[in-house]
């Protein structure tokens, strides 16, 4: 049988085959490392990368991925220029086994976040089911509201959850705020420049209206320890 005495899968030139027997030629392709299986943008017909594929999970594992699997393959798919199968197949490791989710090194600042489609019609949506008073700045909610805490709530990706949460972690790109609250204290003001985070529980509750304060917080801290907090540092909660 006839064999290649080069390395070049691709060449043709007669002039570079010679006869041997097929346990020649496979001793030619092992040594050549034709039999070595290339991994991810190793291969030729990759349309990822290592870098890409670490953003894709982190995305997957940590954002709202999972509680709609469409919208997040629609999403992704246009984001990385691949199709819907390519980035399934990266989710659920049926490619690309070897690398593990990892989070961004720096998050965007809020001015940098580029939203989504779906992300930008949802905020489209909070804004016209709002009624807006040019005094205030204040979205006041005309939609559904939760019968035993009075929160707006809408239906996001197919799960109905809470409108201030939601539109503070789209506008701020902060999926996991500590305690949230509203500069003008208006319960059912669902606009995302009102709100703020706070990291510690006290902060919270000395921004937080005394009326809105619930029996739970003042047996365990006392409304004494929560005026001392305000009063060092100035807070007058709405």
């Amino acid at each position: 049988m006839c064999g290649t005495n080069v390395t070049n899968k691709a060449c043709v030139n007669p002039e570079h085959l010679e006869t041997g027997t097929q346990a020649d030629n496979i001793q030619d392709t092992v040594k050549a490392d034709h039999f070595r299986q290339r991994k991810g943008s190793a291969k030729p017909n990759a349309k990822l990368d290592e870098g890409k594929v670490k953003q894709i999970r982190w995305a997957w594992e940590e954002d709202w991925g999972k509680t709609n699997v469409q919208l997040f393959l629609e999403d992704m798919a246009s984001t990385f220029g691949v199709s819907e199968f390519t980035i399934s197949n990266v989710i659920y490791y049926r490619s690309w086994k070897h690398v593990q989710p990892e989070k961004p090194k720096a998050t965007p600042k809020k001015k940098e976040i580029e939203l989504s489609w779906y992300d930008k019609e949802f905020m489209k949506k909070v804004e016209e089911k709002s009624d807006i008073n040019p005094d205030t700045g204040c979205w006041i909610w005309q939609g559904e509201i939760n019968e035993k805490n009075g929160d707006p709530m809408i239906s996001y990706r197919g799960i109905v959850q809470g409108v201030m949460l939601l539109a503070y972690q789209i506008h701020t790109g902060d999926l996991h705020p500590d305690y949230l609250w509203k500069i003008c204290g208006n319960k059912n003001c669902v606009n995302p420049e009102h709100i703020r985070n706070s990291k510690t529980l006290i902060d919270y509750l000395a921004h937080t209206p005394d009326s809105y304060i619930g029996d739970y917080y003042l047996k365990s801290l006392g409304m004494q320890i929560i005026e001392e907090y305000r009063k060092k540092h100035n807070i007058i909660p709405k």
